[in-house]
């Protein structure tokens, strides 16, 4: 597996675009026997900033996957679909990719939302999705996620990785606040519970609209708990936000983003807000400070090397989001040795391929290993504490 992965990410070497939409009404790979993907994304609204990075990297892998020759001698093709950032559209356009596209698997949607609205249709479908979004919800129970994968670490092992570094920080009195949709929703369920396990004291819980333009009223309210750090569940711009209210009352307690924060646009959105906050994201957000004996050393390096030969601009977690879903999806048809021309019979040995042949597998994000009762990564390896000098992200903890 390890030779197959890096003989896949050594193609990512050139530079084009790829944005293929030619959803034919004959076989998965139209009529030429190509391998033909979907990538459902939100391309417009609230998760705009996600689906355009994941498109970018889409694009850039598939194109490099077919000037080496494609999978199994066969071209990639991807058909992409706006779900403009709605769960009833997500549902829709998954609709559309499957019975009028007839692709053979889909990556995406980007938000946990979307992402559990669509794993009923996956089922009813039986068509494999990998979602670039991390809710547990998305794959549990397992006898419902039969055909949804996520690429994504769990929101408790993200929680996991924030709560063990404020331990070895020696601080002892958490705070969370977090956006009032399905992302945040889960860390606010989830914390009672986990933070036990470290000793630590939960001393206040506050969230707020996903389209808020001031927190600060929340921000007071933790104050007066006064709190180490303040744990901050919410995607871009929502980050920036707090990082600005906080400043602005002069809130003392650290703050420490989720993954929604791991990206340069909440960075450059709050300007000079940033300095000295957390984020637990990817190791992508700094490639040059990565040791060269961590594992994913030479995937992210491949990756970053030809996303800034195409862009001309370092990629984010949300690029690396969609680079690693059709990395998965890939490695998986290798293995399968699927035949495009059975729609249905291509569909379902894919999705016994993820199931069965993704172990211990190096992505950008995380570390893979999928089986029949969790179709996501397990544990903290391959996630990074990051943080904020001179306008930039630094890589504090490699895990």
């Amino acid at each position: 597996m390890r030779r197959t992965r890096a003989a896949l990410i050594a193609v990512a070497v050139g530079v084009a675009t790829l944005a293929s939409a030619c959803g034919g009404a004959g076989n998965a790979g139209g009529g030429d026997g190509t391998y033909k993907i979907g990538a459902l994304l939100g391309l417009t609204g609230s998760y705009a900033a996600l689906g355009e990075q994941s498109q970018k990297a889409i694009n850039l892998y598939v194109e490099k996957i077919n000037a080496a020759g494609g999978i199994n001698g066969r071209k990639l093709e991807v058909v992409f679909a706006d779900t403009t950032s709605s769960e009833s559209e997500a549902v829709n356009q998954l609709r559309k990719l499957v019975t009028q596209d007839k692709v053979l698997a889909v990556v995406g949607p980007n938000s946990s939302g979307e992402s559990i609205a669509v794993k009923p249709i996956s089922l009813s479908l039986r068509t494999p999705v990998i979602a670039l979004a991390s809710s547990d919800s998305i794959i549990t129970p397992a006898d419902q996620a039969k055909y949804i994968f996520k690429h994504f670490p769990s929101t408790e092992d993200s929680l996991r990785a924030q709560l063990e570094y404020a331990k070895s920080q020696s601080w002892t009195k958490v705070a969370i606040l977090a956006a009032n949709n399905g992302y945040g929703q889960e860390p606010l369920r989830l914390l009672p519970k986990v933070i036990n396990e470290y000793g630590l004291q939960l001393v206040a819980s506050e969230t707020f609209p996903p389209n808020a333009t001031d927190m600060s009223a929340q921000l007071s309210s933790i104050a007066r708990t006064q709190p180490d750090v303040l744990l901050v569940w919410a995607v871009n711009p929502a980050n920036a936000i707090v990082a600005k209210n906080a400043k602005d009352i002069g809130f003392k307690a650290k703050l420490f983003h989720s993954p929604g924060g791991g990206t340069p646009l909440y960075v450059q959105t709050a300007k000079g807000s940033t300095e000295d906050t957390l984020v637990q994201g990817s190791k992508i957000a700094a490639p040059d400070q990565i040791e060269p004996s961590d594992r994913q050393y030479k995937v992210i390096q491949d990756f970053v090397s030809a996303y800034r030969s195409k862009y001309g601009s370092l990629p984010d977690q949300f690029a690396s989001n969609g680079w690693d879903g059709m990395t998965l999806i890939t490695a998986a048809l290798e293995k399968a040795q699927v035949n495009p021309g059975n729609v249905q019979q291509a569909r379902d040995k894919l999705r016994e391929s993820l199931e069965n042949n993704i172990k211990d597998f190096a992505g950008v994000n995380a570390i893979y290993s999928f089986n029949a009762d969790w179709h996501g990564p397990r544990g903290i390896e391959g996630l990074a504490v990051l943080g904020v000098r001179d306008q930039k992200f630094t890589l504090v903890k490699a895990y």
